[in-house]
């Protein structure tokens, strides 16, 4: 169904006007002509409820009438208070219309397709999902995420791109956990000197110091025995002396001098022994003791690595596990973006991709092309399409879109500025 004649009275800047449109209409001339006023009207008189800026100033009424060519006759009067709307069959009869009405003979976003070329992306996208409805697949993202994250308003589509930018951000963070619990892990590895060492040396430097002890006691028992004996030897030669002072003085000084020398030599001697003892026994206790600490701190640093060891094991495992949900996501999206209306279409990473060529990046004829299978998407009764302002596109790119929306099934209303006088319709 398309409009054939339409009749405006009284509507914003146009007293009266009539006229029979064709598949494309150009309405041109300077500003304030009324190009605007008439896609106003033309859309107020499919749009429901009441506007009275639509009202002509001075006026008490107004009314916009559009005939299609099926012979039915749409027809909305208005005042400044209220607005009636009638809709009559080809034989002239009126018929009821509900609530629905607008719904089910037009779709709001045939009305201007071109603003999707000067959207952003997210309301781009948001264009194209709103054109192509599907039913929200609750069970298979509750399997893949192992959670219940379809709360989230939004297209399917939407709703798994977010899904999986979450999962992949979560991933990227359990990676670089991982990585610096594993740098970590290797710098500690280096400090253990000797992992293999099974040896007790707690136990040894107390076996070490035993030695020594006894070897102490030895020593002490040795001089002191020597000490004893060497001054019951002195009383003796002393006693002697005493009796045979006069003819034993020289001999008894001989005798002690040779006892404190010999004794001397037993302490020179046994010192030497003792220090070639002990010596070695003191460096061993010292290599004990400090083989006692290290074995402290290794054992720490052993079940340190052998525990962040099984950390990290957990935490590739559940990289390893958000993966395959990002895997399964895209299979599911993959699955999904099959019912999309265009070959080769997907919506990835925020953005449309026509044959993995961002839509921005498209040419001019591909932009235009892809606007108007938006457009024609919706399917209407009244498959109309007003777009103002397209004095934006130069001559070639407008060339481009006469020629494109003359392929399609819908019927265009478009106002471009030019040097005419007054409002032109061709």
């Amino acid at each position: 169904m398309q409009v054939a004649n339409i009749q405006i009275r009284n509507i914003l800047g146009i007293k009266t006007l009539e006229f029979k449109p064709g598949k494309i209409t150009v309405i041109s001339g300077k500003n304030k002509a009324g190009k605007t006023s008439f896609l106003e009207a033309l859309k107020g008189a499919v749009g429901g409820g009441h506007d009275g800026k639509l009202l002509r100033n001075g006026a008490d009424e107004g009314e916009i009438v559009l005939v299609f060519d099926n012979g039915e006759k749409l027809s909305k009067k208005m005042t400044a208070d209220k607005s009636k709307m009638t809709f009559e069959d080809a034989e002239g009869k009126k018929m009821k219309i509900g609530a629905t009405y607008l719904k089910d003979i037009i779709d709001p976003v045939g009305l201007n397709p071109i603003q999707i070329l000067t959207a952003d992306p997210k309301a781009r996208i948001k264009m194209l999902l709103n054109s192509v409805p599907m039913e929200m697949p609750v069970d298979e993202i509750k399997f893949i995420s192992g959670l219940d994250r379809t709360d989230k308003d939004g297209h399917p589509l939407t709703v798994i791109e977010v899904i999986r930018k979450d999962i992949f951000e979560e991933r990227a963070f359990v990676n670089k956990e991982a990585a610096n619990l594993e740098s970590v892990v290797d710098e500690m590895r280096k400090t253990i000197p000797f992992q293999e060492d099974k040896k007790d040396w707690a136990v040894e430097v107390g076996t070490l110091r035993t030695q020594k002890e006894k070897l102490v006691k030895s020593h002490d028992e040795d001089v002191t025995k020597t000490k004893t004996d060497t001054y019951d030897l002195i009383c003796k030669l002393e006693k002697s002396a005493n009796e045979e002072i006069s003819v034993l003085k020289e001999t008894l000084a001989e005798n002690i001098e040779k006892a404190r020398s010999e004794y001397q030599e037993f302490l020179d001697r046994r010192r030497l022994e003792y220090d070639e003892e002990a010596h070695p026994l003191i460096e061993k206790i010292m290599e004990a003791d400090q083989n006692s600490k290290n074995q402290h701190k290794i054992s720490g640093a052993v079940e340190f690595v052998e525990k962040k060891g099984a950390e990290i094991k957990m935490l590739e495992k559940d990289a390893q596990g958000k993966t395959d949900q990002i895997r399964d996501l895209d299979k599911l999206k993959g699955e999904l973006m099959e019912n999309l209306p265009v070959k080769d279409l997907k919506v990835f990473d925020g953005d449309i991709y026509i044959e993995d060529i961002p839509f921005d990046t498209l040419n001019e004829a591909a932009k235009i092309r892809f606007c108007l299978m938006i457009a024609g998407l919706r399917k209407t009764k009244l498959p109309l399409v007003c777009v103002d302002g397209l004095e934006a596109l130069d001559e070639e790119v407008f060339k481009i879109f006469k020629e494109e929306a003359e392929k399609t099934d819908m019927q265009f209303f478009v106002t471009r500025v030019s040097d005419e006088e007054g409002l032109n319709l061709k």
